[in-house]
């Protein structure tokens, strides 16, 4: 495939907030589990390691509109967990088997009773993150959250996360995460190759596949860029 042809698949599965790719991963792997999770510092690895398939869960933008989730949220938040409770009222996110909160926002913390009380089928679970990170004891406090999860997610794939998993798991995101650095690299030195909704597009599509077949899209990306024949053009260099 073309480049322009990988960015048009990446625009076309992230409007698409039917998950099509992830039902279809379910259908392939019927054993398999889906661990959706809100926005972010998820431990993507641990999840990966059980064989389960990690799912961001990032609202429905302006693409769902919201009519049943302000009857239990106040319309003045954002627009991220009342467009998230919506798509859970109309079924949207009936393929997730465990969904994953953080304390990241008032909102965020208390959004995980709110859908305990109205998805009483769906396994929810707070990750707590510690809000002091240079304290003394917060290594040891999230390698104990990490392991309550490492519990909670064995006992519901029914499989052991063995070290050797998880070094692997470690190893794909760690390219993954390298990939990714060359990408930025190339909209920070020539940022006509790939625009920034392109790479947007290219980004959050890894979010929602398998992290081995977003692998495989960024290396095809990044090999094909610097082919590409695109006029360069002066990007005036924005600071925020």
């Amino acid at each position: 495939m073309r480049v322009e042809e990988i960015l048009e698949q990446c625009r076309e599965t992230i409007e698409n907030f039917n998950f099509p790719q992830v039902i279809k991963w379910k259908e392939e792997h019927p054993q398999g589990k889906v661990v959706g999770f809100f926005p972010v510092y998820t431990p993507l690895e641990i999840i990966h390691a059980a064989g389960m398939l990690p799912v961001a869960i990032l609202g429905g933008s302006n693409k769902v509109e919201v009519k049943h989730a302000d009857s239990r949220l106040p319309s003045f938040i954002c627009s991220i967990p009342r467009t998230t409770l919506e798509m859970g009222f109309r079924g949207m996110l009936d393929f997730i088997d465990l969904l994953l909160f953080h304390p990241i926002c008032d909102v965020a913390r208390n959004l995980v009773q709110i859908w305990d009380r109205n998805f009483l089928n769906m396994k929810t679970d707070l990750l707590y993150l510690p809000q002091n990170i240079v304290s003394r004891g917060s290594i040891s406090y999230i390698s104990e959250e990490y392991q309550r999860l490492k519990q909670m997610l064995e006992n519901l794939s029914g499989r052991k996360i063995t070290q050797e998993a998880l070094q692997n798991s470690l190893r794909l995101y760690n390219k993954q995460r390298r990939l990714i650095r060359q990408l930025y690299e190339i909209r920070k030195a020539t940022p006509w190759l790939i625009s920034a909704a392109d790479t947007y597009a290219l980004l959050k599509v890894g979010t929602i596949i398998p992290v081995e077949e977003h692998i495989t899209l960024l290396e095809k990306v990044l090999a094909s860029l610097a082919k590409r024949k695109v006029k360069p053009l002066d990007k005036i260099k924005v600071v925020v």
